[in-house]
């Protein structure tokens, strides 16, 4: 299940309509957050966070959650002070990522997609390119390579 430009509040409500249909998952990647940022105070997107994660936590006991962390930005759309928005990115991503290791999760992260980097994002700045797909996609499959290491 994914769908591009989501915001958070929209977590629960896809995720419960996609059980509905599907039944729950072995396994949830989370990554989303960022079309957040500019829009709300960080205090509150964070407790937002806690909650939705602590919820699905809750309701998917058997569902390996993986928090995918927040992806930086060349360009972040709306904010009107980008080092506020690079602030709340940092301390938003590290409490999820706290959260989902506390009920026993996993973290990925993706220290090679730096937003200095123009190649791996495309022209506004905002979406990765395909070269910086690749690099999300690495990260994303040595952590699904390890948990099913651990698991099987």
């Amino acid at each position: 299940m994914g769908k591009r430009g989501m915001m958070w509040s929209e977590l629960i409500p896809t995720v419960a309509g996609a059980v509905r249909q599907c039944g729950p998952p072995e396994v949830l990647i989370l990554q989303l957050g960022e079309n957040d940022l500019p829009a709300r105070r960080g205090n509150e997107l964070r407790r937002m966070m806690a909650t939705d994660l602590e919820v699905l936590g809750c309701r998917l006991p058997g569902t390996c959650l993986v928090w995918s962390a927040l992806l930086q930005r060349r360009h972040w759309r709306g904010a009107r002070d980008v080092r506020k928005v690079e602030g709340a990115h940092k301390k938003a991503s590290a409490l999820a990522a706290r959260v989902v290791l506390r009920m026993g999760g996993r973290v990925i992260s993706h220290p090679g997609l730096v937003h200095t980097d123009e190649a791996l994002f495309r022209p506004d700045g905002v979406h990765l390119s395909s070269a910086g797909l690749e690099v999300w996609l690495g990260s994303v499959r040595a952590t699904l390579e390890a948990w099913l290491t651990e698991k099987c």
